[in-house]
C-alpha cells in the first residue's frame, strides 16, 4: 500500500473472536487502536477490533 499511494496510514478491522485475522495483521505491524461493540448476535455484543499502521511504522 505504502509503496504505490501516499497514504500516511491504512486501518483495518477483525472481528475480537477472529484470532487468526487479528494474529496476522499484529504480525504484519499494525497495532490496535480501538473496539466498540459492533453488533448484537444471540443476546450478546459482538466487538470489532481496529487497527492502523502508519507509515512511519511500516516495515518493508
Amino acid at each position: 500500500m505504502f509503496r504505490e499511494y501516499d497514504t500516511p496510514a491504512v486501518g483495518a478491522q477483525a472481528f475480537k473472536f477472529n484470532d487468526a485475522s487479528r494474529g496476522l495483521l499484529e504480525s504484519l505491524g499494525f497495532a490496535e487502536a480501538g473496539r466498540r461493540k459492533y453488533m448484537f448476535v444471540d443476546g450478546e455484543h459482538r466487538d470489532m477490533v481496529q487497527y492502523g499502521l502508519l507509515r512511519g511504522e511500516w516495515r518493508e
